[in-house]
């Protein structure tokens, strides 16, 4: 994109501007932002439509898709269809997380109705972002804790602490990542209001958490993996 370039809006002709504002706005939760002859914009608050009157054959084949994520797929089904939507055809999945389903409505706009997915309701292990070696204890060890982790800050959670146990390993001088390196890199990532329950999930698993949090806030030496 050129510099000091920005898209403001997608544009959409339709035959029926004010029916297609009014369908926007009462449909599919739209605000109009402004309003000129044979023009208005409609805003979401995450993308801007731009409404143009059109004549004749202009917008005949014109369709306005827009996409919108929902948390129940058949009940969105259901509203839309209580608002004039039609469904088209069936659902589909498109990638293993992620399911859609095409909502036609009038003046050539068509929702995308789409239902992803997350790793926990899929029952998949989200594999760790590797650069080095690592142990399957560490492994293992490193995605328990990230399970517990919630699932928005879980992605960003995964990338910190694979890095923090890879960078603490090779400043120890290991080419393998061992399990003790990756319970450090847990603790170092860990916030503070959340040290508490990882240090009560370690001691479940028969591990002593003291030499690891006496490693990260105090002085010690590189500890080791001792369990009860």
């Amino acid at each position: 994109m050129p510099s000091g370039h920005s898209i403001l809006s997608v544009i959409h002709p339709v035959t029926d501007l004010a029916a297609a504002a009014d369908l926007l706005g009462n449909a599919l939760g739209f605000t109009e932002q402004s309003r000129e002859e044979g023009m208005v914009v409609m805003d979401s608050g995450a993308v801007a439509v731009r409404l143009v009157q059109a004549r004749g054959e202009d917008a005949a084949d014109r369709v306005l898709d827009l996409e919108i994520v929902v948390a129940d797929l058949e009940l969105a089904v259901r509203e839309y269809a209580g608002l004039g939507g039609k469904p088209v055809g069936r659902p589909e999945t498109v990638l293993p997380h992620r399911v859609e389903f095409p909502i036609s409505f009038e003046h050539g706009i068509r929702v995308i109705a789409v239902r992803n997915f997350t790793e926990d309701e899929l029952g998949v292990v989200v594999p760790l972002p590797v650069t080095m070696e690592w142990t399957e204890e560490a492994e293992v060890r490193v995605q328990r804790i990230l399970s517990n982790v919630p699932l928005a800050f879980r992605h960003r959670s995964r990338a910190t602490m694979t890095r923090a146990a890879e960078e603490h390993a090779t400043a120890e001088g290991q080419s393998l990542v061992e399990e003790a390196a990756a319970i450090h890199a847990a603790v170092s990532c860990t916030p503070a209001f959340d040290l508490p329950r990882l240090r009560e999930a370690l001691t479940e698993d028969g591990v002593d958490p003291e030499p690891f949090f006496f490693a990260v806030f105090g002085e010690a030496g590189p500890p080791t993996v001792t369990r009860s």
